[in-house]
């Protein structure tokens, strides 16, 4: 049961990784299209290239850890249709590399982790958990850490934001370096959201992130409640599933803890993540 229990995790953390890399690769190489039509030197080949090998390797592991779990499990005719089924991917590194681009978001996904979750979602477990392991992501930590110290970025550029797109361009300055793969939107991906639009994307970790300046108790409030109700327009999202609201205020308004207990009071689910910074 304990070696069963192991496997099962292995897959869901090989999976995610997987998903990461992929959208990683595809960011990578838009970025390396930009370099070539500036002329600016292609830095992001090599990059590219270890990726790419990353995501064959570790795509093979997955492929014998779900062989054994499914042997493990004497799935004997399970087995022999995933393998069959995994054939042409697993003929070349070319082939495991396919994607196709998702008519829902635009981005390219991998066509070769579509088949393997098809066979998967068969299994309860599978869809068990899974904001638990994209939040457990070193990128992610980082990026909170960003988040976190939004005000200590602020004040040590000298700036004095006024409005929530000063704001969110001096932290816009940090992410790029950190997060070249990210997406700066001037419009919403989803149409239906009136009040949570989001000011960054990063595909490979799953998240979006939006700035809000708060200037009265009132304006917090009712930007909290706006959010919330956009909750359910992005719930089936492919490649979305982590959403930070940033809370920018310039006096203490509530202080961290009396935020944290309104925003869970509210209901929000785990994966929407609210931050509370005071400038």
């Amino acid at each position: 049961m304990e070696n069963e229990t192991y496997i099962k995790h292995k897959i869901k953390e090989s999976i995610v990784e997987l998903k990461s890399i992929f959208l990683k690769i595809h960011s990578r190489e838009d970025l390396l299209k930009y370099q070539k039509e500036k002329n600016i030197g292609y830095a992001e080949i090599e990059i590219i290239a270890m990726l790419k090998f990353d995501f064959a390797w570790g795509a093979k592991k997955l492929y014998k850890q779900i062989c054994f779990f499914l042997e493990n499990q004497r799935m004997l005719e399970y087995l022999h249709q995933f393998k069959e089924s995994l054939e042409l991917f697993y003929v070349n590194d070319h082939s495991i590399l396919k994607g196709a681009k998702s008519a829902h978001t635009g981005e390219i996904l991998s066509l070769l982790l579509i088949e393997i979750e098809d066979f998967l979602n068969v299994f309860e477990y599978y869809g068990e958990n899974e904001i638990e392991y994209l939040l457990k992501r070193t990128g992610i930590i980082y990026l909170e850490t960003i988040l976190n110290n939004s005000a200590m970025i602020i004040n040590d550029l000298n700036r004095n934001p006024k409005t929530e797109t000063e704001v969110y361009n001096v932290i816009k300055i940090v992410c790029k370096s950190i997060f070249p793969e990210a997406n700066y939107p001037t419009t919403t991906f989803n149409k239906i959201a009136k009040e949570y639009k989001p000011d960054i994307l990063i595909p490979y970790l799953n998240c979006a992130i939006e700035y809000k300046y708060a200037e009265s108790e009132q304006k917090l409030k009712e930007t909290i409640d706006q959010i919330f109700v956009d909750v359910h327009g992005y719930s089936d999202n492919s490649t979305y599933k982590i959403f930070y609201a940033v809370f920018y205020v310039k006096t203490d308004i509530w202080g961290r803890k009396k935020f944290e207990k309104v925003w869970q009071e509210k209901g929000f689910p785990k994966n929407w993540i609210g931050i509370y910074v005071v400038g």
